[in-house]
């Protein structure tokens, strides 16, 4: 399959987004904890688990969403992925206490792994050479801009929303 260059650089694009989403997904939270503490009727201590809980189960899926595209193919296991997360997101949208907002933080990261290690994969099976590096390079760079500007928007959608439309911007994200 041969890319134009407008199509390559979206592709580079969408994988750098992807890369963006777990660390988008962490940020977007923090500025609502004490919203989420009192929504929950939670200790701060359990609110803050929903960083860890999600970091864990990123860490432990990567293991797992590398092997299965490598079997299954990066669409259908970009797609599980995704749909796992999407469903994580529901879930802490919706969740009427601490533990369900930690077990859909932990799907969550579970899907939010595919994306992570697919995006690499993605860029790594379309280029070589300087060409791989420069859009490594580019996509990496859009990975990094999600930090800084995840809780300025988290805050801006908490404010008139509520903490748990952040869920909801992240699934549509």
């Amino acid at each position: 399959m041969s890319l134009s260059r407008a199509g390559a650089r979206a592709i580079v694009i969408y994988c750098g987004l992807m890369m963006a989403i777990s660390a988008f997904s962490v940020d977007i939270t923090l500025p609502s904890f004490p919203a989420i503490q009192a929504g929950l009727g939670a200790r701060y201590e359990f609110v803050q688990w929903t960083i860890t809980i999600y970091m864990a189960a990123a860490g432990i899926a990567q293991l797992v969403w590398g092997s299965a595209s490598d079997r299954f193919g990066r669409r259908p296991v970009l797609a599980a992925g995704l749909g796992i997360y999407l469903a994580g997101c529901l879930i802490a949208a919706l969740a009427p206490d601490i533990a369900v907002m930690l077990a859909g933080r932990a799907m969550q990261g579970f899907g939010a792994a595919a994306a992570i290690v697919l995006s690499r994969a993605i860029i790594r099976d379309l280029f070589s050479g300087e060409e791989l590096a420069r859009n490594l390079a580019l996509a990496t760079a859009i990975f990094a801009v999600g930090p800084i500007f995840a809780p300025l928007l988290g805050i801006a959608i908490a404010a008139p929303f509520g903490w748990r439309a952040i869920f909801g911007v992240l699934a549509a994200f």
